[in-house]
């Protein structure tokens, strides 16, 4: 099992120091973790076009941001990047199986469906779909890992776990519920569960499309 982490946070972010707790707590044996971060958008898009092109299997695709306030894409830093860059960026470079977790404390739904529907790469899409504590989006990032890593990765799994996911967040805090707090998306239909919409209400202007991936996908 190899994940990759790839943080967008700035150093010293209050929403980042469970996760990467947890994720030095979660690498030994045959768990491999490579961790890096990125300082702006194009900083972004080499580190995830090298990682992805080396013989390695990548399992778990890991990025970790705040998500931009019109709900268009995250922060790199300082740095905007809207989802479907994003999304083509993954379609074009991830090239086996590969499960991807935005993780985020502040809503940043990840609306990157372009991801999805190939013959490969992304394979299910995990985020937060409202704003969430660190500790619950830390908890649901760990069991999707321990999910990927039984094999036992389909549609009806990935619900159950979302499902468990947000029974635990609002347990955990039964009076600032995190009900439906994750969120996951898969396949060519671009199938979600939960289904609900979303709650937040975009502000502020639209990302920037950079047109990173502008060609063919189906090219090798």
């Amino acid at each position: 099992m190899r994940t990759y982490y790839l943080s967008c946070f700035k150093d010293g972010d209050a929403a980042e120091p469970d996760l990467t707790s947890a994720l030095g707590a979660w690498e030994t044996g045959t768990r491999r973790l490579l961790q890096e971060k990125a300082v702006d958008a194009e900083d972004l898009r080499t580190r995830i076009t090298e990682a992805f092109e080396g013989d390695e299997k990548i399992d778990a695709l890991i990025v970790s941001g705040h998500g931009h306030s019109s709900l268009s894409g995250f922060m790199v830093r300082d740095d905007p990047v809207s989802w479907p860059d994003l999304a083509l960026l993954l379609r074009r470079r991830v090239r086996q199986p590969c499960t991807f977790v935005f993780y985020s404390c502040n809503g940043g739904y990840p609306g990157v469906s372009l991801a999805l529907g190939g013959a490969y790469g992304v394979d299910f899409v995990f985020g937060s779909r409202i704003v969430v504590r660190a500790s619950a989006m830390t908890h649901a990032t760990m069991a999707i890992l321990d999910w990927k890593e039984t094999g036992a990765v389909n549609p009806s799994s990935a619900r159950t776990l979302v499902d468990r996911e947000n029974q635990w967040g609002a347990a955990m805090s039964p009076n600032t519920p995190h009900t439906l707090f994750l969120r996951v998306m898969w396949g060519e239909r671009m199938e979600r569960h939960p289904v609900e919409p979303n709650r937040q209400r975009p502000s502020g202007s639209v990302i920037r499309f950079r047109g990173w991936e502008l060609w063919d996908l189906d090219e090798p």
